[in-house]
C-alpha cells in the first residue's frame, strides 16, 4: 500500500530532478525503492504511483509534455526501479530460506514426535485429542480413529484422578514423573508415569495440555518383586541369626557340663588317692570311675565338634 505521504515525496523527487538532475536525487530515489519494499508495494502500486506523478508535473508545467517528463524522469525511475528489485528479491530469499528453515525444523519435530519411545499427546482442555504419536498408539491399543470417538478422560482407571492431576498441573504450569493409573483399550490397567506442561495460544490464553506417557508396568512389579526377594532375605537372615545365638548358647551350655564334670571326676579320684587309690581297686570297683572318665572324654569331643561347626567361616 503505497501512501498519500510517499507519492508527495515521489513527485518532489521528479520535480527536483528535473529542474536540477542531481547525484544526491538519484540516491533518494533508491531510498524510495527501498521504502516501497518495505511496505509491501507491488509492480501495480509502482506503475500507478508513477503514472500519477508525471500526471501532476505535466497539469504544472503545460509548456512540456508527458513523454517530456517521463524522458526527464528516467534515471530516477530506474534507480528507484532497480533498488525495489533487488530488494524484493532479497526479501523472496529469505523468506524462502525462512520457510525452508520452517519445514525442515518441522520435519525434525516430527521425526523426533513419531521416533520417541514415550507417548507423546497434545489434548484439549475439554481432553480430546489434538494430536498423538504412535508410541501412545501402542500403549494404549487404540488406533486414530478410535481416539476421535473417545476423551483423555476415557483412558483413567479412576476418573477421579483426572481432576488431581490437573489440579497439580494448574498450580505449577507442569509436571514431571506424575504416577497415574490407566486404562487401555479392553480395559486393562497400567502404570504410567506422564510429564507435561500446559499449552498456550499467542496471547497466553491457555488451550491444553501436551506432554509424554510412559508405561512402567513392568519395572514396577520388577521393583515390587525385588522389594518382596529383599524382605524375603531380611527374614531368614533374621532366622540365622537367631539360630547362631541358640548355638551359641548350646555351646556355653556344653561348657558348663564338661567343666562340672571334670570337677567332679577330680574331686571322686581325690577321695582314692593314696592307699585307696584306683590302683587297689579291682576292675569291679574301677568300672564306675572308668564310666565317668569316658563320659568326660565324650563332653569335651562334642564341645569340640560344636565349637568348630559354629565357628565363623
Amino acid at each position: 500500500m503505497v501512501t498519500q505521504g510517499f507519492k508527495d515525496q515521489y513527485t518532489a523527487l521528479l520535480k527536483a530532478y528535473v529542474v536540477d538532475p542531481r547525484e544526491e536525487l538519484l540516491l533518494w530515489a533508491a531510498d524510495l525503492g527501498l521504502v516501497l519494499v518495505r511496505a509491501g508495494a507491488n509492480s501495480e502500486d509502482i506503475t500507478e504511483l508513477h503514472e500519477e506523478a508525471l500526471n501532476l508535473l505535466a497539469q504544472e508545467s503545460p509548456d512540456l509534455r508527458l513523454q517530456d517528463f517521463a524522458v526527464l524522469t528516467s534515471k530516477p525511475v530506474m534507480e528507484m526501479s532497480v533498488a525495489y528489485g533487488l530488494a524484493y528479491r532479497q526479501q523472496l530469499d529469505a523468506r524462502e530460506e525462512a520457510e525452508e528453515a520452517g519445514r525442515q525444523s518441522e520435519e525434525r519435530y516430527r521425526t523426533l514426535f513419531q521416533d520417541s519411545g514415550d507417548g507423546i499427546v497434545i489434548i484439549n482442555l475439554d481432553g480430546t485429542f489434538v494430536d498423538v504419536n504412535q508410541a501412545f498408539l501402542d500403549i494404549f491399543g487404540y488406533t486414530r480413529e478410535d481416539l476421535l470417538q473417545i476423551t483423555v478422560v476415557d483412558l483413567y482407571a479412576d476418573p477421579a484422578d483426572r481432576v488431581k492431576y490437573q489440579e497439580a498441573v494448574a498450580e505449577s504450569g507442569s509436571v514431571k514423573d506424575y504416577e497415574l493409573r490407566m486404562r487401555k483399550k479392553g480395559g486393562t490397567e497400567i502404570d504410567c508415569l506422564i510429564t507435561s506442561s500446559v499449552r498456550r495460544s499467542g496471547d497466553g490464553t491457555i488451550l491444553g495440555s501436551q506432554g509424554t506417557v510412559r508405561d512402567v508396568t513392568v519395572q514396577k512389579r520388577e521393583h515390587q518383586e525385588l522389594n518382596q526377594k529383599v524382605r524375603e532375605l531380611q527374614a531368614l537372615n533374621k532366622q540365622f541369626q537367631e539360630y547362631l545365638a541358640e548355638s551359641y548358647a548350646m555351646v556355653d551350655s556344653y561348657k558348663e557340663i564338661c567343666a562340672g564334670l571334670r570337677t567332679l571326676t577330680q574331686e571322686v579320684l581325690a577321695l582314692y588317692e593314696g592307699d585307696q587309690g584306683l590302683s587297689s581297686m579291682s576292675d569291679t570297683e574301677r568300672l564306675p570311675f572308668n564310666h565317668l572318665q569316658e563320659l568326660t572324654s565324650k563332653a569335651n569331643a562334642l564341645l569340640q565338634k560344636a565349637q568348630s561347626q559354629n565357628a565363623p567361616n
